[in-house]
């Protein structure tokens, strides 16, 4: 069985790298980094290329292509490590708006689709998030991008104690933002807090479940192409950089550490073909696939950032230098979902219980 992408895929994919990085330097980033903002040339790029609306129906103003072109789109994001609404807008939020079960959303996959509107989601209960007669309460976990959005999907706790899955507009008065801390102030994080705001529910846990899967495919093709970019800026440096007349990279220890980085990186991006073969054919396997990519893409991206920094050797450890933005990079993102080693348990859990939950 073939889980590559077609030729045409690839092109696709292709073009929007070039678009990314005729608009985005890793100085770019670097400067993100220093203004806490997210880089809105490359959005824009991403809009006018259509990427927000590729998944979504074309009765809602989408292209209808499916998971498979937004998981290229997601693996030259990861590349170009441009810092942009990614994770929460694009895989997270339209994802929830494409399973959502009641409420009237309509209107806001079609602001989606077309680049007028960004989406935050949190995957995680939350105690302190109550959603009581179509009114939202309370305090939020940290919510990547929720800075800037304009909407948000998040887990609470309903009058019954359920988890309840609710839409909320950001536009209310009565909504405040508190400005958080961040390994990675190029991907704004912040606390949200509510004060008897209108919200829809617009599933349950197993909703909020399958949006999880669906961003953690996603979110393994992005560390992908940043571990790959990193492999290559490494590359590069030790292919150039000279000890007592040898070039470094002719060294067989840094062969060995290339070697391993290209090793991981493998691994990941045949987890994460697999798992966007299920996405995409809502294949029972999903749940498994999707943290087995999850796991060994954060590891891998982690595991090149590291790399990358201490073959750099000095220039590394400094914020002129270019290896901080990978390693702050995949710090971020592995504190998104579950941990490598959460995810593996909840495999070993699904494993010994013999059965594939259905999504």
């Amino acid at each position: 069985m073939n889980f590559d992408f077609s030729d045409e895929l690839k092109a696709f994919a292709e073009g929007l790298g070039r678009g990314l990085a005729a608009v985005c330097t890793l100085a770019d980033v670097r400067q993100s980094v220093v203004d806490g903002q997210f880089h809105r040339p490359s959005w824009q790029v991403l809009v006018d290329m259509g990427i927000p609306a590729l998944s979504l129906p074309e009765d809602d103003g989408g292209a209808g292509l499916g998971m498979l072109p937004l998981a290229l789109a997601a693996q030259e994001i990861g590349h170009a490590l441009v810092p942009v609404p990614s994770f929460s807008s694009l895989y997270a939020f339209t994802h929830a708006l494409q399973l959502a079960e009641g409420g009237d959303v309509a209107q806001w996959r079609r602001c989606i689709a077309d680049g007028q509107s960004i989406g935050c989601v949190s995957l995680a209960a939350s105690g302190d998030l109550r959603y009581e007669a179509g009114k939202l309460s309370g305090f939020s976990p940290p919510v990547l991008d929720g800075a800037y959005a304009d909407a948000a999907v998040l887990l609470a706790r309903s009058d019954d104690g359920s988890p309840a899955f609710v839409f909320v507009s950001l536009a209310d008065n009565a909504v405040r933002r508190e400005g958080l801390a961040t390994v990675d102030p190029a991907r704004p994080m912040c606390r949200l807090a509510f004060d008897r705001v209108a919200a829809v529910q617009i599933g349950d846990e197993t909703v909020a479940n399958r949006t999880r899967d669906a961003a953690a495919v996603l979110l393994a093709f992005e560390q992908v192409g940043a571990a790959t970019r990193a492999l290559e800026a490494t590359r590069d440096y030790v292919m150039q950089r000279q000890t007592f007349g040898r070039v470094v990279g002719s060294y067989q220890a840094i062969k060995h550490r290339m070697a391993d980085m290209w090793c991981a990186i493998e691994l990941a991006k045949a987890h994460s073909l697999y798992a966007a073969w299920a996405l995409d054919s809502r294949s029972p396997d999903l749940p498994l696939a999707a943290r087995s990519a999850h796991a060994t893409a954060c590891e891998a991206f982690r595991f090149a950032a590291r790399e990358c920094l201490q073959l750099h050797g000095g220039i590394g450890f400094t914020f002129e230098g270019d290896p901080q933005l990978f390693y702050r990079r995949s710090r971020l993102y592995a504190s998104l979902l579950d941990s490598p080693a959460e995810a593996r348990t909840n495999i070993a859990a699904l494993l010994m219980a013999g059965e594939r939950p259905a999504n």
